[in-house]
């Protein structure tokens, strides 16, 4: 079934069962925000990077409409354009760490115990799962190996017997061998790098979560050196560890008095030998209404001007929050992100060009739904204050067998991959009132359509453009023997579309069985037919879907 969108830009394929909408390219260099819904349930992302084609590629992962978990791969341009996203089921959970590897394809760990090698082009080329013998354990970090393989980490959780499990794998996949640490992990993510020299770099909690390990490890998995770090705090739980350029290494971890105490974030630069050159803790936001919050960290990152930024979370408002350190761990800013609604960024990366690109999640109004998102930072951490005009969308086709295919009879149940250009609101300018800038603005598009027999199935997404939440109103559907809407044209049905957060999508399924076969005619929506929402454009609202079979 093929779907002929017409717009007022002429008539686009959708060759795809779905699609993301997407803005059209911007100049280069500039920001953006995006959000993401994957079955308008629950969706994050917990790896992003820059790709070396200029575009950025992150990783996470979504539930389905019968709450079952699939990895999620998204695949960005520069300026913000998705390229493709590609949900992987069958094993692998969330997808918890990604690599780019060194043919422009990707390894991913899974969070439930897998490691999945993909194509470019978001194809899986290998799936293999690595249960330890305590039972299915996350896969927290996986790198490629100068050889063409591969090295994964993932933790045996025991209480009593704390460990981490290194596998090295062959370029398909295979175990070559795998070393087990003792006393090491129970609490943490494991961060694993190569190092310049050969061989890699692990860091975990000790047995009993008071203390960071650091191991120096040779290519063949053989301890070089170990390092303990005694910190203050009942509980330490490292989070990123990256080789810097001077050869050294910096390492991030967030320490508690007890796991239902604020946390605080601890930094350390450590020399090639893993002696600390500095240390540093980052207790206390002070928020411009005098209330004091507890940064936790989740990522960190050296930048390309030098110094390092470090994301995560503030712990009693739920806000994402960045801040960049000088070469010597002193603030140079911090921000918070997404006020009023909560969310956490869960991993960071340096764009060539000074600025940051970090991704995670962001809650709904009512902690509800959970949305993927992904931010496109300048350099001093700022995303714009300014309200955009609105954009031209296009519709870019997912991929093939490897991407998400879900039969549309399916699709009648449930919206199954939707998402919008985001407007996360960072810095809350005050909208001027009466402007563009201080309404909503609601679009509509059909993203499937199928028909059998003489029954019509189809989707449509109502998305918010706008800058302000929009209130609720109905979508009204026709059927036409043009595209054009005439008194005459049957209405088949009027459905309700709830508030909208601005970025938010609103699907409604309609089912509707014909007196006739309704191929070669036209499937009208209208939203907010009555004006019950004020907009910014309400030229915007009608879409026009031509049925084929």
């Amino acid at each position: 079934m093929r779907i002929d969108t017409l717009s007022a830009l002429g008539a686009m394929v959708l060759s795809a069962r779905f699609s993301w909408l997407v803005p059209s390219p911007a100049e280069a260099g500039t920001t953006w925000a995006r959000v993401a819904i994957v079955d308008e349930d629950y969706n994050e992302l917990f790896a992003v990077q820059p790709t070396g084609d200029g575009g950025y590629v992150a990783a996470g992962g979504h539930d389905t409409a019968l709450h079952h978990t699939r990895g999620m791969v998204v695949k960005i341009d520069g300026d913000g354009a998705l390229r493709w996203i590609s949900s992987v089921g069958g094993g692998p959970g969330r997808f918890l760490s990604l690599t780019e590897t060194a043919d422009g394809g990707y390894v991913l760990g899974g969070a439930d115990s897998s490691v999945v090698r993909m194509s470019s082009t978001g194809d899986v080329l290998w799936h293999r799962k690595y249960p330890t013998r305590i039972g299915v354990e996350p896969v927290h970090s996986v790198v490629q190996t100068t050889d063409g393989g591969f090295l994964a980490a993932t933790t045996g959780v025991s209480w009593t017997d704390p460990a981490v499990y290194l596998l090295k794998l062959d370029s398909l996949g295979r175990i070559t061998w795998q070393w087990k640490y003792e006393g090491i992990g129970i609490w943490s993510r494991i961060p694993i790098l190569l190092h310049q020299s050969g061989g890699c770099v692990i860091a975990g909690s000790a047995k009993d979560g008071d203390a960071l390990i650091l191991l120096r490890l040779n290519t063949t998995g053989k301890i070089l050196w170990q390092k303990r770090y005694d910190l203050p705090g009942g509980l330490c739980d490292p989070q990123d560890l990256r080789l810097t350029r001077d050869g050294g290494f910096i390492l991030a971890a967030n320490i508690a008095e007890s796991a239902y105490d604020a946390t605080t974030t601890w930094v350390s630069k450590l020399d090639p030998n893993g002696v600390i050159l500095w240390e540093r803790t980052y207790g206390s936001w002070d928020s411009t209404a005098g209330r004091t919050d507890f940064p936790g960290v989740t990522s960190i990152v050296e930048g390309a001007e030098g110094g390092y930024l470090i994301a995560g979370y503030l712990y009693m408002s739920g806000q994402a929050w960045a801040a960049r350190l000088d070469e010597d761990g002193d603030y140079l800013w911090q921000h918070k992100y997404g006020e009023p609604v909560g969310g956490w960024i869960r991993a960071a990366g340096a764009a060539a060009d000074g600025g940051w690109i970090v991704g995670g999640y962001r809650d709904s109004p009512e902690y509800s739904r959970r949305y993927a998102m992904l931010m496109r930072l300048a350099a001093d951490g700022s995303i714009g204050t300014a309200c955009r005009p609105r954009v031209t969308r296009t519709h870019f086709p997912v991929g093939d067998s490897t991407t998400i295919t879900v039969q549309a009879k399916v699709l009648r149940k449930t919206c199954s991959i939707t998402a919008m250009d985001g407007r996360v609101d960072v810095t809350r300018p005050v909208p001027t009132i009466g402007g563009a800038c201080s309404t909503a603005d609601l679009t509509v598009r059909w993203s499937e359509i199928d028909v059998t027999e003489s029954t019509i199935f189809a989707l449509c997404n109502i998305t918010n453009i706008g800058a302000v939440q929009s209130r609720a109103c109905k979508l009204w559907t026709y059927l036409s023997e043009d595209a054009i809407l005439s008194p005459d044209d049957p209405q088949i049905g009027v459905n309700r579309v709830g508030w909208l957060l601005f970025g938010g999508t609103f699907g409604v399924a309609i089912v509707y069985a014909a007196d006739t076969d309704p191929a070669g005619k036209y499937l009208i929506g209208v939203v907010d037919a009555l004006g019950s929402v004020p907009e910014a454009d309400e030229a915007n609202n009608t879409a026009v879907a031509f049925i084929v079979r």
